[in-house]
């Protein structure tokens, strides 16, 4: 199956909801889970990522299926060792290679009896009944990934005497991480943080009036759209200036590249202006990962040269991410290249330069079974034809992309 963008020309204009947060849906649905609540209310995300987890935490049976959701999987591989529940928990082919043993390792410390019943450091594994898991201290590898520290923190509440994390290394995707901090203290947890060490008290989630707020993640993509297409004007319903969202920061990137934001009450309206590009620009996604397909199409469309860092956890998402941007964009004349070490200048940095001008009639993209290569590919339509592979991926994160870019195109617009 595929789906063929035409050539896209004319500024894009309108009014759109890119629904709920899936990070903020996925998180509320654990502390909902603990609280024994109903999160029906909440606004929760259209996502299959969230769909699928809402539907395991209330699953019965003793085989959990994630699927492709990987924060699905380590959430409630967390859940499930904290209810001390006899059960198996997997995934798809491409999640039996996605590495989960330091989260099983720190689980099993505090008192879980967790199995690999495959290939060692990954899904699926058994969890057998024990003793159940006890606070304490516990010392955390925060270079790997942060959903990791977000599952040990969800259920930290919930141990006898509450738990404490401490982090060793420079910590990736940290704003996710601050994200799942900030929502339990505004559900009633007490948290202290400092020096690499967060203690959090023992509690009970308690939720006042919580609605998700949109995903900045999804309006990415129509923010990349607007800097290729000038005089585009678009409104983004349920975005918040003060967001609990690392990606919010795409608000400030772009405004480089001609976009302007205004916040509204009902969300933000973002319009943009032809000029001057850059001659090179640099990007650092060690806080932002889900941001880098994004950018690198829309630079290859706008043919700007581009310096990255921080991409050090995209081999291990839902494809090897960098490899897979790398083979599509060749196919249109753009190169993204890795740096010899002596780029880094003695601070262990990987550099990635990309270089080049995307150009050509018509060209079919690959998507390596990754919905974000699905939703970045399509910016190549401002710069000729594309065909892309499996547009059903876009269902693990934004059902209605394809449906909202056809609103924003439409003739009469």
């Amino acid at each position: 199956m595929s789906v063929i963008l035409p050539h896209l020309t004319k500024a894009l204009v309108g009014q759109i909801d890119t629904g709920g947060s899936k990070s903020i849906s996925n998180r509320l649905l654990i502390m909902y889970a603990l609280a024994g609540r109903d999160a029906e209310s909440a606004r929760l995300s259209s996502a299959d990522d969230t769909l699928v987890l809402k539907r395991l935490i209330t699953q019965k049976s003793a085989i959990y299926d994630c699927g492709k959701a990987g924060t699905a999987l380590r959430f409630l591989l967390a859940l499930k060792a904290y209810q001390n529940q006899r059960c198996i928990i997997t995934g798809d082919n491409r999640m039996k290679e996605r590495p989960i043993g330091i989260l099983v390792d720190v689980l099993n410390e505090m008192g879980a009896c967790i199995n690999y019943t495959e290939k060692e450091g990954f899904p699926p594994v058994e969890i057998q009944p024990g003793l159940g898991l006890a606070g304490s201290v516990i010392h955390v590898d925060a270079t790997v990934s942060s959903q990791f520290l977000s599952a040990l923190a969800l259920i930290g509440p919930y141990l006898s005497g509450g738990l404490t994390l401490v982090l060793k290394g420079k910590m990736v995707s940290s704003p996710y991480f601050d994200m799942t901090l900030k929502m339990m203290q505004h559900s009633g947890i007490h948290i202290e943080r400092s020096d690499g060490r967060i203690l959090i008290h023992p509690g009970k989630y308690s939720f006042t009036a919580f609605r998700v707020e949109s995903d900045w993640s999804s309006a990415s993509y129509f923010f990349a759209f607007c800097a290729l297409l000038p005089g585009s004007q678009i409104e983004l319903y349920g975005l918040m200036p003060d967001s609990l969202q690392g990606d919010s920061m795409i608000v400030r990137w772009m405004e480089k590249f001609g976009v302007q934001t205004d916040f509204t009450e009902n969300g933000i309206r973002i319009r943009s202006e032809k000029i001057i590009l850059p001659t090179i620009v640099e990007f650092d996604f060690i806080d932002n990962p889900d941001l880098f397909q994004t950018i690198a199409f829309m630079c290859a469309v706008l043919g700007v040269q581009v310096l990255y860092k921080g991409l050090d956890t995209l081999k291990d998402k839902e494809t090897d991410r960098i490899a897979a941007v790398s083979a599509e964009l060749a196919k249109v004349g753009v190169h993204l290249v890795k740096l010899p070490p002596r780029m880094a200048k003695k601070t262990n940095t990987q550099y990635y330069l990309q270089e080049g001008k995307a150009n050509f009639d018509k060209i079919r993209i690959n998507t390596y079974a990754d919905h974000r290569m699905v939703m970045a590919a399509s910016l190549l339509s401002v710069a000729g034809e594309v065909e892309i592979e499996h547009p059903q991926l876009v269902k693990k994160s934004y059902p209605d992309f394809f449906n909202h870019l056809k609103l924003l195109t439409r003739p009469d617009k």
